[in-house]
């Protein structure tokens, strides 16, 4: 239970006191084989911080969740995170890591609704930035790693974090930038299912990427700003 708004009513004052807003959708679509989502979440953070925040969510071919952040932060020295609470401590590799979590013990009240399988695994990849730091907090410390999944040694990283969440990944731009743009593909699978996605993304045009994963593409909206990192 939160401590701070227990009612609606103090949720509200918060939002008021603090100059915040709930998002906004910009657009929906939804096809077969895919379903998306736009929203601007800018107001959700103080200005003094923001001056950006959308987030698109596409659930391409019924496996894939697309995460599109395109974040602007009011001066350089504000970095720009991107981070997911895991259930279990993944396992970090080259542009990706893996969760691996298993049902719960305990009885279900309607065995339908107990999984098949005795394992699923969820595989999260890093498609933009090509270049960043991994930040993983668990076990009380937090551990650095490359984007390519090197080990750099342990960090100070979020005291909260390192406190009170069993295991927490932040992926963090590299350098002092106002701008970036956070690109994420998540792929659940069961216990045998594969975790070697092929990802590609092509510049289209200035301000439009064709993302593929493995046999099904999508075309997303980007800031004419967006660096390709195939145009190196």
């Amino acid at each position: 239970m939160k401590q701070d708004h227990k009612t609606w009513a103090d949720w509200l004052a918060i939002c008021e006191r603090c100059e915040l807003d709930v998002a906004r959708i910009l657009n929906w679509k939804a096809t077969d084989g895919e379903a998306r989502c736009r929203a601007d979440l800018t107001a959700t953070n103080p200005k003094s911080r923001c001056e950006m925040w959308i987030r698109e969510l596409v659930w391409l071919a019924d496996k894939h969740l697309i995460v599109l952040d395109i974040i602007e932060t009011a001066s350089p020295g504000i970095k720009s995170q991107w981070q997911l609470h895991c259930p279990t401590k993944p396992q970090i590799g080259d542009h990706q890591y893996t969760i691996s979590n298993r049902p719960p013990e305990r009885s279900w009240a309607d065995p339908t609704l107990k999984s098949d399988c005795e394992e699923a695994r969820l595989f999260c990849q890093t498609v933009a930035p090509r270049d960043y730091t991994l930040l993983l907090h668990a076990d009380g410390e937090a551990q650095a790693f490359h984007a390519d999944g090197r080990h750099q040694g342990t960090c100070e990283g979020n005291p909260y974090h390192r406190k009170f969440g069993s295991s927490v990944v932040q992926i963090e731009t590299a350098g002092r930038i106002r701008q970036t743009v956070f690109l994420h593909v998540l792929t659940a699978t069961d216990e045998d299912g594969s975790g070697s996605l092929k990802t590609e993304l092509r510049l289209v045009s200035p301000g439009r990427v064709e993302l593929s994963v493995d046999d099904v593409k999508t075309i997303l909206a980007v800031p004419k700003w967006f660096h390709h990192p195939s145009e190196d």
